[in-house]
């Protein structure tokens, strides 16, 4: 058996544990009225905020004050797609961030060997199959991360993510979740909230994931130059 084959079951393993307890929690959540102490208690455990710095010496923007002290921000953008949604979606961001000085590497077929030491943060842009999970490509690149023998480790670089769904599914966005597992269990750390698209309110991603990336460079900026 080689070492790609032997690697699958532990990927899909703590695949799957996330996912039960996923699962597991929104029916806990259901099952709460809004207004039980406990209930508020498991919906505040459960949102993983981080808490970030802010520069409070400068009323700047991010982008403009990493110019002013001379930093070059570079940024990786991993896309996985089922119907081409969040790899249209991923060549906008593309655009939209090179215009403002970035330096941007895109990859629509991730693999571990785009996690590059160069990069100052992840951008992860990626759809969620019919039954919730990954896009194959997105499943190929976790695999691949986790292979045996494989040390990969990001030590800390920040990424932000953008899910793509439709909410007439159970598992909406339930992919965006997992990666945001695959991305803490490389030792990354994310900035920002996840960005969930919904294809029945939202229509066409581009926008709102434009509008959200603004947002997501200045926490980033600000997480850099404190």
């Amino acid at each position: 058996m080689n070492a790609g084959a032997s690697s699958c079951p532990k990927i899909m393993a703590l695949m799957l544990v996330n996912h039960v307890w996923r699962v597991f929690c929104g029916s806990l959540r259901r099952c709460l009225p809004k207004n039980n102490a406990i209930g508020n208690l498991t919906r505040k455990t459960l949102k993983r905020r981080l808490k970030l710095k802010t520069n409070s010496r400068s009323g700047k923007t991010a982008v403009s004050l990493m110019m002013d002290l001379g930093l070059m921000m570079n940024i990786t953008i991993l896309a996985g797609s089922v119907t081409g949604n969040a790899h249209r979606t991923a060549d906008a961001l593309a655009e939209m961030l090179t215009e403002k000085g970035i330096n941007v590497f895109l990859s629509k077929e991730p693999q571990a060997s785009d996690l590059q030491s160069q990069t100052d943060a992840y951008l992860v842009i990626t759809s969620t199959t019919g039954h919730g999970g990954l896009p194959y490509s997105m499943f190929m690149f976790a695999n691949d991360c986790f292979e045996e023998g494989q040390d990969t480790d990001i030590n800390g670089t920040p990424y932000g993510i953008i899910g793509l769904g439709n909410s007439n599914y159970f598992e909406f966005c339930a992919a965006s979740e997992e990666m945001d597992f695959i991305m803490q269990n490389l030792n990354s750390k994310r900035v920002g909230d996840i960005c969930k698209i919904d294809a029945i309110h939202d229509g066409d991603p581009i926008p709102k994931a434009l509008t959200w990336s603004v947002d997501w460079l200045k926490l980033l900026g600000e997480s850099r130059v404190c």
